[in-house]
């Protein structure tokens, strides 16, 4: 007899289809979904750490940016805010370890996503455009030299923004070992996709914590 699906926090087959379904639109063989808050501090903990710097688009999705000051500020990381191509140059000269866009901002504030590319790529660090708004059925940044896209389910969700879930893909075109800067993926370096394994690990760890608090309470 076919028991059915299981469900729990780590094995939930509706939340597996829809990142099957995802990876296909966009093309990605490495893609991980997880409650927000989770997620967005499992990754960022992987690019930087204590007093370490992250460029963030000032016009990057209200909710999405409130994840990423949130887990931010309980890694100690400092946040370097720009808004054109100017400011982004000169967020890249103070050493940050990593560059995230909007891809279709909420306030019209544009920066061209190749420009973006290639400044990130020439300062050897990992190129993070967030697809919330325009999703990919009007823009694929992977196709577009992005190494990471994030996208956030608040818009389409029942929930609300503590409850909303985001989705990470990454395609494998930024060398994680090239040099010790990312030194918290070394574990992970037979992974065609080290960030997206070590995020995985550290969402499982997250998952079962919180489900034993939930059973404490």
């Amino acid at each position: 007899m076919d028991n059915g699906n299981v469900y729990s926090k780590n094995a939930q087959p509706a939340q597996d289809i829809f990142c099957r379904r995802l990876a296909r639109l966009y093309n990605s063989k490495s893609i991980l979904s997880c409650k927000t808050d989770i997620i967005i501090e499992s990754m960022l903990s992987a690019l930087a750490s204590g007093n370490e710097k992250i460029a963030v688009s000032s016009a990057i999705f209200p909710p999405l940016h409130n994840a990423i000051l949130s887990a931010c500020n309980k890694l100690g990381v400092r946040i370097v805010y720009f808004n054109d191509f100017e400011t982004l140059t000169e967020a890249v000269q103070q050493k940050v370890k990593a560059v995230i866009i909007s891809c279709v901002s909420v306030d019209c504030c544009y920066i061209n996503i190749h420009q973006a590319k290639n400044i990130c790529k020439k300062a050897e660090i990992p190129f993070i455009v967030d697809n919330t708004i325009a999703t990919v059925f009007s823009h694929n940044p992977l196709l577009h030299g992005a190494n990471i896209v994030i996208e956030m389910s608040h818009l389409i969700s029942a929930g609300d923004e503590q409850n909303s879930y985001t989705t990470i893909m990454e395609n494998g075109s930024f060398n994680w070992l090239k040099n010790n800067g990312y030194s918290k993926l070394y574990p992970y370096r037979n992974s065609n996709y080290p960030l997206t394994a070590y995020t995985r690990a550290k969402c499982k760890r997250a998952n079962n914590v919180q489900d034993k608090e939930t059973q404490a309470d």
